[in-house]
């Protein structure tokens, strides 16, 4: 499993891109409910987005998004689990931490960055103990974006959809699938 908050990672083949990133979730096994935020502190000043850099090829540029998975260190804790990942172009900012609503939970500045969503369903165990699963965009088969002025980068906010009983200290990544143009 990829160490917390590490170095960005991009694999390129071709054009394709898959750039990821992690979090280590707090050191609780606070349960999820539905419609939560999934972040590496309860502290709202300390949350950060997970940052996919490398999304696009030049600074400001654009592509579509294509998929996107979630992966955790700990697979027994999300085992048919549904995670909800946003997708920005800026970095998002949180007025909850946490376990707080999403709904709520990022400030309307973050409204002109936001491109959407993909919902990944069932996880299920895989690679140790640890699940990755994917999800593809909620309206349409891709998401075209372009990166705000200087920036290679998106970012990803994670969401609860169901009940989920995590692990202290889960590691999080999430990656994307990305046709640069």
């Amino acid at each position: 499993m990829p160490a917390p908050q590490g170095g960005p990672v991009v694999l390129s083949t071709g054009f394709l891109r898959t750039p990821s990133g992690s979090f280590q979730r707090p050191a609780n096994a606070t349960a999820y409910a539905s419609g939560q935020l999934i972040a590496n502190s309860i502290t709202v000043a300390l949350c950060v987005p997970v940052t996919l850099s490398g999304a696009a090829r030049l600074s400001g540029g654009s592509g579509m998004v294509r998929r996107v998975w979630f992966m955790s260190s700990n697979g027994l804790a999300w085992v048919t689990s549904a995670v909800r990942v946003h997708l920005f172009t800026s970095a998002p900012v949180y007025t909850n931490g946490d376990g707080g609503n999403v709904n709520g939970g990022l400030t309307e500045t973050n409204a002109p960055s936001y491109l959407g969503w993909c919902d990944i369903a069932n996880l299920t165990p895989r690679f140790s103990g640890g699940v990755k699963c994917m999800g593809s965009p909620a309206q349409g088969t891709e998401m075209n974006f372009q990166c705000a002025d200087g920036s290679t980068s998106l970012y990803a906010v994670c969401e609860a959809r169901g009940a989920i009983n995590p692990a202290a200290s889960d590691i999080i990544t999430v990656g994307a699938e990305i046709w640069p143009d």
